[in-house]
């Protein structure tokens, strides 16, 4: 009697996809470094992922920069996805429409080492400056955040020394 029951079971759950859990490995978020190039608005800058990241949580409100996060996670299997979801200050189109946020659905692939969430300021309406916040979830369960200034600002690089008093 046990096994007429165990028999429907087991091929219910050979049936069923197998879902595993991403695990968050390493990412460094920051602005992704690139030659100074003077793009024309509708210009992207084709890298192919190789672009170095300047650590960093400022961005310069121009056309080109790109900033967002490179990460690494396991438990990728094929069909894995991922959301990207951007948080704008709020970027308004030529056509008077409001976007607070844009959102991605990407599919992983197991054979990339690495996988990267950005934002690249392509249209002269999208320099917006203010908070902006990448993120990226798995489901409703979200895996890394970081958040950017974008300001007309250059980034000061200076090193803050403080100095030290002593009691005499």
């Amino acid at each position: 009697m046990r096994f007429k029951l165990l028999i429907p079971l087991l091929l219910f759950t050979v049936g069923m996809p197998v879902s595993a859990e991403l695990r968050l490995q390493g990412y460094t978020s920051g602005v992704f470094e690139r030659a100074a190039v003077n793009l024309e608005e509708g210009e992207r800058l084709v890298s192919q992922g190789r672009e170095q990241i300047r650590e960093t949580s400022h961005v310069m409100a121009r056309l080109g920069s790109k900033f967002g996060i490179r990460y690494q996670v396991s438990g990728k299997q094929k069909g894995s996805r991922v959301t990207y979801l951007y948080l704008t200050p709020g970027v308004e189109e030529p056509d008077g429409t409001r976007h607070d946020k844009y959102e991605e659905v990407i599919e992983l692939s197991p054979d990339s080492a690495s996988h990267v969430a950005a934002f690249e300021f392509t249209e002269q309406y999208e320099v917006v400056t203010g908070t902006w916040e990448v993120m990226i979830f798995e489901g409703d369960r979200l895996l890394v955040r970081s958040r950017f200034t974008v300001s007309v600002e250059e980034e000061d690089l200076t090193p803050r020394i403080t100095p030290v008093q002593f009691d005499d």
